[in-house]
């Protein structure tokens, strides 16, 4: 009897190390799209020089401006934020 038990003891524990180590099954959810932003630029800022995380959107027009933007706003009626705007002398 005490086999028995010895034997239904070890064939538990086996079979939770098995459950256990298997990989866990991954569940793929379904992506929703996301609306779009549209943001007008205004032509006279020139042409897009660049971007980066501290400054945001660069702009340079033909006299040598430079304008940064770091918040848009979504939607063609309403003008981007101007973080910084430099101009030449």
């Amino acid at each position: 009897m005490n086999r028995l038990l010895n034997l239904l003891t070890l064939a538990l524990v086996l079979l939770l190390i098995i459950g256990f180590s298997r990989p866990a099954t991954t569940v793929a959810h379904a992506q929703t799209a996301t609306a779009r932003c549209n943001v007008k630029i205004p032509a006279e800022w020139g042409a897009f020089k660049g971007a980066s995380d501290q400054f945001g959107l660069v702009f340079e027009d033909s006299s040598g401006t430079i304008r940064t933007v770091t918040q848009m706003p979504c939607g063609l009626d309403n003008a981007p934020n101007l973080a910084l705007e430099a101009r030449r002398k």
